[in-house]
This record gives C-alpha cells, sequence and structure tokens, in this order.
C-alpha cells in the first residue's frame, strides 16, 4: 500500500535471508541488546511471536530506521516471520523514532504491579535465567494468585525491603509447599506493619539484619532476601534467633520443585 506521502506499508514475511539484507543497512542505531533480541527469538522458536502495528522502518535511502533487535531474533532463530514493513520513509523520522514512553511488563500483562513483579521474580529463577516471556509471567500470575491475594488481604502497606516481590515470592512459595497459610500471613501483616514485637523470633532476626543490610538492589541481593524469607515463613523454624545463609542456592531448588510440581517447568 502507497500512503499519500509516498511512505509504503505492506504486511510481508520475513525471512533470515531478508532479515540479514535490511540489516546490512542498519546504520546509526542504538547499540543492540542481545537480551531483547534473545527474548524476541525464544518467542519465534516459540511460535508465539505476533505480528503488531510497530513495524520494520526503512528509510528512502533504503538504511533501517527501526527494526534492529526483530531482525537479528529472525537471524538468530532461523524462523520466518510475519511483520509490518514500512519502506521510503523520510529519513529525519528517524530523530523522533523510540521516543515514546515504553510499556512496562505491568502494561503487557494486565496485572496487579505487585502480584506481576512476584510472578516474575519466580519465573526469572525458577527458570533457571532462560529467556520467560511474557505468557510464562502470566502463567506463574495464574499460580500464585490465591496465595499472593491471601498475603494482600492480611496487609496492602508497602514497607519497601520488607514487602519487597522477593518476599512475597517466598511466602507464596512456602504457602503452596504446604506450610500453615495463616501463619505466614500473620508473619508478613506483623512484618509490613512493623509491628516488631508481634513477630516470632525468627522474623525478628530478619527485621534486625534488613535494618543493616544493604539496599536492596541487583540478583545476589534479591535472591538473598528471598532465601532469608523462606527461612523466616517457615513455622518449623520460627524460634531461631539467627539467619544464617551461605548459599541462596537451597531456596532456588526448593522453589523450582514448587514450581516443577505445577508442571510449569516442562522442557526447562
Amino acid at each position: 500500500m502507497i500512503l499519500e506521502n509516498g511512505w509504503h506499508v505492506d504486511i510481508a514475511e520475513v525471512t533470515p535471508a531478508s532479515a540479514s539484507e535490511m540489516l546490512e543497512k542498519n546504520d546509526g542505531n542504538r547499540s543492540a541488546r542481545r537480551s531483547a533480541v534473545a527474548n524476541y527469538a525464544s518467542l519465534m522458536d516459540a511460535g508465539k511471536w505476533m505480528c503488531s502495528p510497530d513495524g520494520i522502518i526503512i528509510g528512502k535511502s533504503g538504511r533501517l530506521l527501526q527494526g534492529q533487535h526483530r531482525l537479528m531474533a529472525v537471524v538468530a532463530s532461523g524462523c520466518t516471520v510475519q511483520m509490518v514493513i514500512w519502506r521510503e520513509v523520510d529519513e529525519d523520522v528517524f530523530s523522533v523514532l523510540d521516543r515514546g514512553l515504553k510499556r512496562t511488563l505491568f502494561d503487557a500483562i494486565g496485572e496487579e504491579r505487585r502480584l506481576t513483579e512476584a510472578a516474575a521474580f519466580i519465573a526469572r529463577y525458577s527458570f533457571a535465567n532462560q529467556i520467560f516471556t511474557d505468557e510464562d509471567v502470566r502463567d506463574m500470575v495464574a499460580l500464585i494468585a490465591p496465595n499472593h491475594d491471601m498475603l494482600m488481604a492480611a496487609s496492602t502497606s508497602s514497607a519497601k525491603k520488607l514487602s519487597a516481590a522477593p518476599v512475597r515470592a517466598a511466602a507464596c512459595i512456602m504457602m503452596m509447599s504446604g506450610y500453615d497459610s495463616e501463619y505466614i500471613c500473620n508473619v508478613y501483616r506483623s512484618l509490613v506493619l512493623r509491628r516488631v514485637g508481634e513477630l516470632p523470633p525468627v522474623a525478628q532476626a530478619f527485621v534486625g539484619w534488613s535494618m543493616k543490610a544493604p539496599k536492596l538492589g541487583g540478583a545476589a541481593a534479591q535472591l538473598d532476601l528471598f532465601a532469608r524469607a523462606i527461612v523466616f515463613f517457615n513455622p518449623e523454624r520460627r524460634d531461631q534467633t539467627r539467619i544464617q545463609i551461605n548459599s541462596s542456592q537451597g531456596a532456588i531448588d526448593h522453589m523450582r520443585k514448587i514450581i516443577g510440581f505445577a508442571g510449569l517447568l516442562k522442557g526447562r
């Protein structure tokens, strides 16, 4: 289709060969992000790629103005997929591309933010750092939602580190493991409301640690927080006065075991 301004737009089958040809004139774009390419390629491999109006844009000179990550994913996956392709576009359009507000995972999933955060945390580490899709997160949301809803009913207070996604993820995993949900929700409520006197000794130890620990940030810190939460949500360890974490791997292995029982790790 040719528009009044002379631009051409069509839905086309993009093959690895045609993608490589378009990438030959990939000049002046930002550095490619390997994680984005890998994510798109995994969707293509799984047959989950969807053609969207956000297309490949080719300038009048033949220069690639937008779409390098998607084209690189076609090459990497070896798949042929449908894409919208704009051609004969004015070169000065390049200056305004990709300047809009990026859609977040929460926008894409369409679920409540804190539930999505906890589900994404579990997906990220359950899948052993493999690329996971929005659909994987949706499946995880559906799996943990009943338990996460119980936590939110206990207390909707948001006390940053004390109610962070790794903490809520740990609570959900422990409830799914068969531990007393009422006990876990009561600990969570007292924790986020900072009612330290109502907490069992092991959770009081966590509060003491959290006041001295560095700010939450990075994968290692999040995993350490998750591993500690797995301990203090365990009613069998309520009388401990110290939480010693040498490695978060045991907590990750336990999470993968529980998620595996739910059938979400097939082929992973």
